[in-house]
């Protein structure tokens, strides 16, 4: 017996993957969920970590001060080398490490522009842009920031998860959800958030959600969908786990919570709701733009598969739109 109506769903894409192009899963998933009364947004988290919250001249200059402030804790007497050198990099090197900050919109701009076709716009774009990765990696040390991933070697088994998820100082994603995500979950209306991971780096960003997301709406159902192996052992942080493969399970528990949908086996991917100008590789924006089906976007002229099932580009000049 369903004892209330279930409204609105939000599919949430977690931090850490490549802000390139558009999630798949996400929209995989918009667009099998169909139901008359049916409200669904998608959020994806991660581009907007890397280009409204870490990335951003505001949050790098006080990252700095972090930085600072952790070093005379001593939080870094016992770096590897690689940390070493930057650290003392940034000492000697204090205002070109300003000059970096001042000028990262122009880096990401280039990304998302026909300007990254020109490689050496592209590829000195790109190393500033690593550079200031691994600058705000700093502040939250021993946790490490890429382009297209995460880790902390300090969270080493599931009882060092759960010390990560509730520790400000080296947690990057705690900071993204009290600033970007919290007033999407106060939502009135939200019944279910559904996780989706695609990737091991996705999982501590995913996590780190749920449990702000619980503590925040305790009646909030949280879903988490994924591999079966990513999503192993993290029931103890969610209502419920999804395996990507079986799509049943998913619109079971959607009918259980009072939103009757039915499964599109066919069905198109959905990125409605997306900033899809938003996305880096300005090939990409170009395809979901331009009105063309994603199948015609990977697979078509000028793309191609790897036979695993991944999609990738082919570039050249003959690559740019007319």
């Amino acid at each position: 017996m369903k004892d209330r109506k279930l409204s609105h769903i939000l599919l949430v894409h977690p931090p850490v993957a490549s802000p390139a192009a558009p999630p798949w899963t996400p929209a995989q998933v918009a667009a099998r969920l169909i139901g008359p009364d049916l409200c669904l947004d998608q959020y994806d988290a991660n581009l907007d970590f890397f280009l409204n919250h870490f990335l951003t001249s505001e949050n790098l200059t006080g990252l700095m001060g972090v930085i600072e402030k952790r070093k005379m804790q001593g939080d870094y007497k016992e770096v590897d080398t690689y940390t070493a050198s930057l650290l003392a990099n940034l000492a000697t090197n204090h205002g070109h490490w300003e000059s970096k900050i001042a000028v990262v919109g122009r880096s990401l701009k280039i990304l998302g522009t026909e300007d990254f076709y020109r490689p050496g716009l592209c590829m000195a774009a790109l190393k500033e842009i690593n550079d200031l990765l691994a600058l705000g990696s700093l502040a939250f040390y021993p946790s490490c920031i890429r382009w297209d991933g995460f880790s902390n070697p300090a969270v080493r088994n599931w009882t060092g998860v759960g010390a990560f998820l509730e520790n400000q100082e080296t947690n990057p994603f705690l900071s993204l959800c009290q600033e970007r995500l919290a007033h999407r979950i106060a939502h009135p209306g939200l019944g279910l958030l559904i996780l989706t991971i695609r990737a091991p780096d996705q999982l501590l960003a995913a996590l780190t959600v749920a449990r702000f997301t619980k503590k925040l709406r305790s009646d909030l159902h949280v879903a988490l969908l994924g591999h079966d192996m990513l999503l192993k052992d993290a029931a103890n942080y969610v209502d419920s786990l999804l395996p990507e493969s079986d799509l049943s399970h998913l619109f079971e528990l959607v009918d259980r919570l009072g939103g009757g949908s039915a499964l599109e086996q066919s069905a198109v991917p959905d990125f409605t709701g997306l900033p899809l100008q938003d996305y880096l590789a300005y090939r990409s924006k170009w395809f979901f733009s331009s009105g063309r089906s994603p199948d015609a976007c990977l697979y078509g002229r000028n793309g191609r598969s790897d036979g695993r099932g991944t999609a990738f580009f082919l570039h050249g000049p003959d690559m740019l739109p007319e």
